[in-house]
């Protein structure tokens, strides 16, 4: 399989090889953005109404201005996941065609990971809305009651953080198979580009996400100390697990570039041995000729890179988290020194 058809969309999904909300939507005979809006606009807009008419509408009129961000972020989160999952496994398939074998991707595909992980993240997230975020003048059984319809929301959210670390681990494990690389005559990624290219993908996704779900946090309100350094740590994260999963990857860039140099190093220091050893000084042509396409080639093997991914765009990336984190660390200063 070839970078070009990596690009390709696909749309064929085993009822094995699916999400949780994908087989969902496939049970219940639902084109796939369908079965998503339905689930992610009406289900919470369904139990928000419900919390409003036990507890009291005053509770909850601010979270309906929270409605559209989080119908659209229900959809990315759910998109994206759909995405993720497509692209590892024709990554894997990649994986194969260049000689590594596969790894075993049915625990991206288990309800019970996602629910061990969906568990995990709500512990952290809910105590610090229900007792940071909202007025501490609002009863906590009343609190409680509010977080409800976000506790239902989190289950898109955090499936798409569990394809995400999933899908991260999935590259780090495939770029310890024993791949065969390409030519560097051919790719100046050896063939790894798509590799570094998804997690870029994916860890855009999740700062777009983030910043989706922090800024409109700050601006209503939910400013306290604890909420907003959790967001913090959330984007500074992500530049580190995007390239935590390519170090196998770009172990395998240096190893070939450190090999092919030494075999252009011999073969140069032998046609220069040659030349150093004519006693009187002449160049035979071909000697000439030797050098001068020995050192092209070590000229085009410097050029193979470190990484599998172009540095411009790691400094575009790099330039959004600063950009969304200054807003977060901005909103903590003010919280700290009162300004």
């Amino acid at each position: 399989m070839t970078a070009q058809e990596l690009s390709r969309p696909v749309t064929k999904t085993s009822e094995a090889s699916a999400l949780w909300f994908e087989r969902l939507y496939a049970a219940l005979r639902l084109p796939f953005w369908v079965g998503a809006f339905v689930f992610a606009a009406g289900g919470f807009l369904a139990i928000l109404v419900a919390v409003g008419l036990a507890v009291g509408f005053d509770l909850v009129a601010q979270f309906f201005s929270f409605f559209p961000f989080v119908t659209l972020i229900a959809l990315l989160a759910q998109g994206g996941g759909r995405m993720a999952r497509q692209r590892i496994e024709e990554l894997n398939d990649y994986a194969e065609a260049m000689g590594g074998g596969k790894i075993d991707l049915r625990p991206l595909y288990s309800l019970r990971n996602f629910v061990v992980v969906y568990v995990l993240m709500l512990a952290i997230i809910e105590p610090l809305y229900t007792f940071y975020a909202l007025p501490p003048t609002i009863p906590v059984e009343q609190r409680f009651a509010g977080t409800l319809p976000f506790v239902y929301w989190n289950l898109f959210v955090n499936a798409f953080i569990w394809v995400w670390i999933y899908s991260m681990y999935s590259v780090r494990k495939i770029g310890g198979l024993p791949l065969r690389l390409r030519p560097f005559t051919e790719d100046r990624s050896l063939g790894l580009k798509p590799f570094g290219t998804f997690s870029l993908q994916l860890t855009g996704l999740y700062l777009t996400m983030m910043a989706l779900i922090a800024i409109p946090n700050a601006a209503a309100g939910f400013q306290s100390l604890p909420l907003l350094f959790f967001f913090a740590g959330l984007l500074l994260i992500a530049p580190i697990l995007f390239l935590l999963p390519l170090l196998p990857l770009k172990r395998k860039l240096q190893r070939a570039k450190r090999e092919l140099m030494a075999k252009m190093g011999v073969r140069y220091t032998r046609a220069y041995e040659r030349i150093d050893g004519n006693p009187n000084g002449q160049i035979a042509p071909a000697v000439v000729s030797e050098l001068l396409a020995l050192g092209e080639i070590r000229r085009d093997v410097q050029q193979i890179r470190t990484w599998p991914f172009d540095a411009g765009v790691v400094l575009r990336l790099s330039a959004i988290v600063i950009s969304v984190t200054a807003i977060v660390l901005a909103r903590i200063v003010q919280r700290l020194f009162g300004i």
